[in-house]
């Protein structure tokens, strides 16, 4: 019989491994990747014939916030991100900034010194854990990191759109389906504040049990995006890739 793994959590100088982790969530690849955000905002929230009252409302929360987010030319997002790993039984926590600059400009620093680095159809990585510095193409629209683009490729669960939350006032929690079949992750909750139309907290679930959690601590919106925010340079010593670092896995 194998033996169960017992559950860790890593923080710290340790948490190097969350920069390919999160890709795995956020970025368009295999097992806890996504797929490439190729639907409008409208498909999100196009009207059906059958949809339950609750479905047409939790439609119209969901364009209130992507109008939200697409009506700053810029923010930032604080967030700290924990993933769990249903094989190992593993728990793994990293805090990061997220800056966003439209149309197609984003920068991810986490606190291990991780990095991650879009800007037009250029994708730069480091990963100090292994000192590994990867660059590839990519396609600005899968960044899934941005939550508005996130939200245009889901769409509220017809059964079940909204999760009860027990005394919490002026947060709505949302599960919701990829609009494409075959797509990981298979659910994402979201949880928003409708006064300010700004998602405090998402959860990610792949259909192998994996979970992947951001916790947005602050939103700041039309803020600085100097140059040097979207730049990341070989650093001395690092080995340089090729493609993802996550591409097969």
């Amino acid at each position: 019989m194998t033996k169960r793994k017992k559950r860790t959590t890593k923080t710290g100088s340790d948490a190097g491994p969350a920069a390919r982790r999160v890709f795995r969530c956020s970025i368009a690849a295999v097992g806890m990747a996504t797929a490439a955000f190729l639907m409008i905002a409208s498909a999100c929230v196009a009207q059906s014939a059958s949809a339950s009252p609750e479905v047409e409302e939790a439609r119209a929360l969901v364009a209130s916030v992507i109008d939200r987010y697409e009506s700053s030319r810029s923010y930032e997002i604080e967030f700290t991100q924990e993933n769990f790993w249903a094989l190992a039984d593993t728990t793994h926590a990293i805090e990061g900034v997220l800056l966003l600059e439209r149309p197609d400009r984003l920068s991810v620093t986490y606190d291990d010194g991780g990095r991650i680095v879009v800007d037009g159809d250029s994708l730069r990585v480091f990963v100090p854990a292994t000192n590994q510095f990867f660059t590839s193409s990519i396609d600005s629209s899968d960044v899934m990191l941005d939550p508005a683009r996130l939200l245009r490729q889901f769409t509220p669960d017809t059964e079940r759109p909204f999760e009860p939350l027990d005394g919490a006032g002026g947060l709505r929690a949302l599960n919701l389906r990829p609009l494409k079949s075959f797509v990981e992750p298979a659910h994402v909750q979201v949880t928003i504040d409708t006064a300010r139309r700004v998602v405090v907290r998402l959860v990610a679930r792949t259909t192998t049990g994996d979970r992947t959690t951001y916790r947005m601590r602050a939103t700041r919106y039309d803020v600085p995006t100097p140059d040097s925010e979207f730049e990341l340079k070989l650093p001395a010593g690092a080995e340089r890739m090729t493609g993802s670092p996550f591409a097969g896995s």
